[in-house]
């Protein structure tokens, strides 16, 4: 093997692990999300909104 096979081999290497590890995290997250929801309460839902949407809808006079 030349240096080149070896430094893309190491890529890779290190690629793959990253990539486990990122969807290992994002695993830890979703089971973490998914034990501290609460289905019947829609304040605990993730949405992806800074505030809940009855905040947002609120009359303001």
């Amino acid at each position: 093997m030349n240096l080149y096979q070896i430094a893309l081999c190491a890529v890779l290497s290190l690629g793959m692990i990253g990539a486990g590890a990122l969807l290992d995290y994002r695993n830890h997250d979703r089971d973490r999300a998914a034990r501290t929801t609460d289905y019947s309460n829609p304040n605990t839902l993730l949405t992806g909104r800074p505030k809940p949407r009855d905040e947002k809808e609120k009359p303001t006079a």
